[in-house]
């Protein structure tokens, strides 16, 4: 009998902290509720409220979006599906951590111009014609630029910084995007200097290719794009994913 209760006990054991392993937990990445802070976490089964008009949306472990409307008050529910994974929420609770705001992951996004300017997942892979960084492509043949809205027109130059291909083409007023010149091949890896008339500053944009699969959910690119180096382009993707989630 002893021994048979010793098994049994270490079965419930297991379960228990089996259970506990798999519990999700969540990362706040936008709120309009006084009290609910962006970038705090919520362990399963962990209640908050959102007051009546407020609005809250979270990212668990497992990838799941959840979005809260007040009057609420509870705990959010887990998906149910996906196993928890330590790098998803590792990676939205940094991205989200020098927002300092309960407004959410958009004041974390770097220039103002470009989170307002975004508003589309296909706009977070323009790159940065005004002020450069990181850059993550999935398509280097479809690459386009965009740069700072209050910029005049005038020429852009663009020089690989590897190499010796060159372009320069006339940015006009009305260009919200324009197409990566075909004399500039893009390679993974690779820096490019990009120069605008009336600008002492000249940009650096460093490329990084990724592999696509089309069955990644937004999350999951989110993920991908932090862990490639890309935090700006992954920022404005998770901001694009709770300002349009239900």
């Amino acid at each position: 009998m002893s021994s048979r209760f010793l098994l049994a006990a270490l079965a419930t054991a297991c379960c228990l902290m089996a259970a506990a392993a798999a519990a999700e937990t969540f990362v706040v990445v936008e709120s309009s509720a006084k009290d609910v802070k962006v970038g705090a976490e919520l362990a399963e089964g962990a209640a908050f409220t959102v007051p009546d008009g407020a609005r809250v949306v979270l990212v668990g472990s497992s990838g799941q979006v959840v979005t809260l409307t007040g009057p609420f008050q509870g705990a959010p529910k887990p998906s149910g599906s996906g196993e928890p994974q330590s790098r998803v929420l590792a990676a939205v609770a940094s991205l989200v951590a020098t927002s300092g705001t309960t407004v959410g992951v958009s004041r974390a996004t770097g220039s103002g111009w470009r989170a307002s300017a975004t508003k589309t997942a296909e706009d977070v892979f323009a790159i940065d014609a005004s002020d450069g960084g990181d850059t993550c492509l999935y398509d280097a043949s479809t690459a386009r630029m965009t740069r700072d809205p209050s910029a005049g027109p005038g020429d852009v130059t663009i020089t690989a910084m590897e190499g010796s291909a060159k372009a320069v083409f006339t940015w006009t007023r009305d260009m919200a995007y324009a197409p990566w010149p075909k004399d500039v091949p893009l390679a993974d890896e690779a820096s490019y200097l990009i120069e605008q008339a009336g600008r002492d500053a000249a940009a650096v944009a460093a490329v990084h290719l990724l592999h696509d699969d089309p069955a990644m959910t937004g999350i999951q690119r989110v993920v991908q794009l932090k862990e490639s180096g890309c935090d700006a382009q992954a920022r404005l993707l998770l901001a694009i994913i709770a300002r349009n989630a239900r």
